[in-house]
């Protein structure tokens, strides 16, 4: 998968869980500004990895990070403000997994994203936690998600590109229909 496909569809995913999660948010920020943020929270993502990681790239490792936060956020749900410290879990998480030679301890990756490390140790066991300590993933699980993730992909290039950028038309839309169905 190209690393702007891969973006494209983990942005998709991201707004997806808070589109379930936390709607008012889509409605308060804008479809535009979510994305922005979202891509904005991976590539920061991205930099934490290359800081972390010695022999995996950031970008093979994006996918089960994307995985496990899933996994977390279809049992807990999450709120916008709520992303980036799980995906700063999910990250610390899959790395310490996948990437055998890492030597960053926990204490340098808190220091490193702004967070008290009481908090990132705290989050990282209500995450493995909820997993069953289980981050080992199969090729058909892998395949799973990538393939559901298309599918958003598939999903929202179906809606019209105006109806995409324009989230007032969408809520004028709603409104009129709502007028049309109480005059009846």
């Amino acid at each position: 998968m190209m690393i702007s496909q891969q973006m494209r569809l983990l942005t998709l995913l991201t707004r997806e869980w808070l589109t379930e999660h936390d709607p008012d948010c889509i409605q308060r920020y804008g479809v535009r500004k979510i994305d922005k943020n979202i891509k904005e929270l991976i590539d920061v993502i991205g930099t934490l990895l290359s800081y972390m990681t010695v022999t995996q790239t950031a970008h093979d490792l994006l996918v089960p990070i994307f995985i496990y936060a899933n996994k977390f956020v279809h049992y807990f749900g999450v709120k916008y403000n709520q992303l980036s410290n799980i995906l700063i879990t999910s990250m610390v998480l899959t790395v310490k997994f996948w990437d055998d030679d890492c030597t960053r301890t926990n204490a340098e990756i808190a220091r490193g994203c702004g967070l008290p490390l009481s908090t990132l140790n705290r989050m990282e066991q209500i995450f493995l936690a909820h997993l069953d300590h289980n981050l080992f993933l199969t090729p058909s699980e892998i395949s799973l998600f990538i393939a559901n993730c298309r599918h958003l992909d598939h999903k929202h290039k179906k809606i019209p590109r105006s109806v995409q950028r324009n989230d007032t038309f969408v809520l004028r839309m709603k409104k009129h229909f709502l007028k049309l169905v109480l005059r009846k």
